[in-house]
């Protein structure tokens, strides 16, 4: 009898720990000067975007709660576009953030390690934040990843702060420095889904069928309703990028079938005879395509290509799902889906 009670006694607690386990995250704030404002957090779960939104108490206190059994950036803003927090959290974290509005990298953050890193690299960097130097911005998330490799901060800070352009390769390698473990391609695609809702409408229009010039004269008619996701890869001519791209795209074209990927390389260059010779070594199993001056051609203005390389992915209803001058981070993000 003793031991029946016993082994039900032991089910009840089971029970009641397994009904107490948190199943959502909790951001807590007590920001000086917030006042009555509203207080927006944009997340990635389940699958799509959420967005939560609570008012300040008007004495600057707030709490926002948010659902995610996987880690997730988590960006809190206010109504200007003002961030006030970049986090990383999942169910069971309590978070919370103190500090004052007029110093917003300033904001003490505590209930998740990785955010709490986030939160001591932004105070101890916001001079150079606030400058808008890129060289000194990039070497101080480069300094980060190097000395926390397996940190899903690292991967975070990689998303949130590091200026791409011009410095595709050191991103790349940044990229690959982290450990796999912090940097898992679910993580990957919630951060960068997170941040692509921050740009402009015009830089998130509808990928639209194109109809693209290809070598021989011919054309080729790209749909993004005919595979699930597409990979259109702005690489310039130079030998030495290429030479970096090309692998990888090849890689990614022989790893899935038409249905489920199609690749797309853009030229950059407003020689077509340039063209047609730099693409001769690649033996290409993709679509390599020739749009004069591809950046601003009307087939793809668009898409607002910043500069080349760069690389977007889109799905099937020809959403941008990803914008990246990474290379690596582009097909991490389609290995996530596809696999």
């Amino acid at each position: 009898m003793k031991h029946i009670t016993y082994i039900l006694a032991l089910l009840l607690v089971m029970v009641v720990a397994g009904c107490s386990k948190q199943r959502y995250f909790k951001v807590k704030g007590e920001i000086e000067g917030l006042g009555a404002q509203t207080v927006t957090m944009l997340y990635y779960s389940n699958g799509g975007l959420q967005r939560v939104s609570a008012y300040g108490d008007g004495t600057g206190a707030f709490e926002i709660r948010g659902e995610s059994a996987n880690p997730t950036l988590a960006v809190v803003e206010l109504a200007n576009g003002t961030v006030i927090a970049n986090l990383v959290a999942q169910n069971g974290n309590n978070i919370t953030l103190e500090g004052v509005m007029s110093e917003p990298m300033s904001i003490e953050v505590k209930g998740s390690k990785p955010s709490s890193e986030i939160a001591k690299w932004q105070k101890e960097n916001a001079a150079m934040l606030l400058s808008g130097d890129a060289e000194g911005i990039n070497q101080a998330v480069k300094s980060f990843v190097e000395g926390h490799k397996e940190s899903i901060a690292a991967t975070a800070l990689l998303v949130t702060h590091f200026r791409s352009a011009g410095y595709e390769h050191l991103a790349d390698s940044l990229f690959t420095l982290i450990d796999p473990e912090a940097r898992p391609g679910s993580v990957v695609q919630n951060f960068s889904s997170v941040l692509a809702t921050q740009l402009s409408s015009k830089t998130l229009a509808t990928v639209k069928p194109m109809l693209l010039f290809c070598p021989g004269d011919t054309t080729f008619y790209f749909v993004p309703s005919a595979q699930r996701l597409a990979l259109l890869a702005f690489v310039p001519e130079t030998r030495s990028c290429r030479d970096s791209v090309v692998p990888v795209l090849a890689s990614i074209r022989d790893k899935y079938p038409l249905r489920r990927l199609e690749v797309v390389e853009f030229s950059t260059t407003t020689d077509s005879v340039k063209w047609r010779n730099c693409i001769i070594p690649d033996s290409a199993s993709w679509h390599q395509t020739w749009a004069p001056a591809s950046v601003t051609a009307p087939a793809v203005r668009s898409l607002c290509v910043p500069r080349v390389p760069y690389f977007i992915v889109a799905d099937s209803a020809g959403t941008q799902v990803l914008r990246t001058h990474s290379v690596s981070m582009a097909t991490e993000y389609i290995n996530s889906v596809l696999k």
